[in-house]
């Protein structure tokens, strides 16, 4: 029973190059981030768009402008889409 270099039936199968534990924990935290951009955006389209929203009339963009509301940040556009608006 000698060993024969040549046979084919064991020979090893060639060795792949080990993955280092940085490029896995980079993919593994480029998944979780992405998600949690994607999860973020779609939560606050929700906020904005849904008819139970729970943002106060004066914060929603999506709502026309009233006087009534308190003063906001999104008054100035909501002012500027009035104003721009042709029906009006």
């Amino acid at each position: 029973m000698t060993q024969d270099p040549d046979n084919d039936d064991e020979r090893e199968a060639p060795k792949r190059p080990r993955v280092s534990r940085w490029a896995i924990f980079r993919s593994v935290s480029s998944a979780v981030l992405t998600l949690t951009f994607f999860g973020v955006c779609g939560g606050g389209l929700l906020a904005v768009f849904h008819p139970d929203t729970p943002l106060p009339p004066q914060w929603n963009p999506t709502v026309p402008l009233n006087v009534a509301h308190p003063v906001s940040p999104l008054t100035t556009s909501k002012l500027r889409m009035a104003l721009n608006d042709p029906v009006s």
